[in-house]
């Protein structure tokens, strides 16, 4: 199946924050649950797209630092940097227009800040947690995480109904994003209404 309805249709690379998906599914980055979450992933993801989760650190001594499961699905550790780096170095290290195809599940909102400026688009572990379960993945309402990131804010300072979804056009110079407003509380010519 391919199309709108299909989670997968514009994803020819998944790149997954490991340990971030780990502590959300099973709460443990141990070795017992990592083999669980492969076994899924192997099984939902479809052989046309190329996923690699990325764990910090480096393996047990002797293991190498990249494992294949199965043609197309490996299992990396970032060993001296952080999985972050490296996340964001295999984003960059695509030709620039294909990185519209390439996917990064993290809940990290710097990490989601970064990979969008290299190009590439994200999604939060909620989503990857849906295509492994089956179930329709669920935004949460704004507020709802305590402790989480603050949700994403349009222009007026309401919630963003997309907050976690890629969906929008990555920044361009010349959107208006530096266009000064002032302040929205005062009419023209400084008067305050009312």
């Amino acid at each position: 199946m391919s199309g709108p309805a299909d989670p997968w249709h514009d994803v020819s690379v998944l790149l997954v924050d490991g340990n971030n998906l780990l502590h959300a599914v099973a709460g443990d980055p141990g070795p017992g649950p990592l083999r669980g979450l492969l076994a899924r992933l192997a099984a939902a993801v479809p052989r046309t797209v190329d996923a690699t989760v990325v764990l910090d650190g480096t393996p047990d001594p002797g293991a190498p630092a990249r494992t294949r499961i199965r043609a197309g699905l490996l299992v990396r550790h970032a060993g001296r940097i952080d999985a972050d780096a490296l996340l964001v170095q295999m984003v960059e290290a695509r030709p620039f227009l294909e990185r519209a195809g390439v996917m990064v599940v993290t809940n990290d909102a710097a990490l989601q800040g970064q990979v969008r400026r290299a190009g590439g688009r994200c999604r939060p572990v909620g989503w990857l947690e849906a295509q492994l379960t089956g179930r329709a993945h669920v935004v949460a309402a704004p507020g709802a995480s305590i402790g989480g990131p603050r949700p994403p804010r349009r222009e007026g300072g309401r919630p963003d109904d997309r907050a976690g979804d890629d969906e929008r056009r990555p920044w361009q110079p010349g959107r208006g994003a530096t266009r000064k407003r002032g302040n929205p509380r005062r009419g023209r010519g400084g008067q305050n209404p009312g």
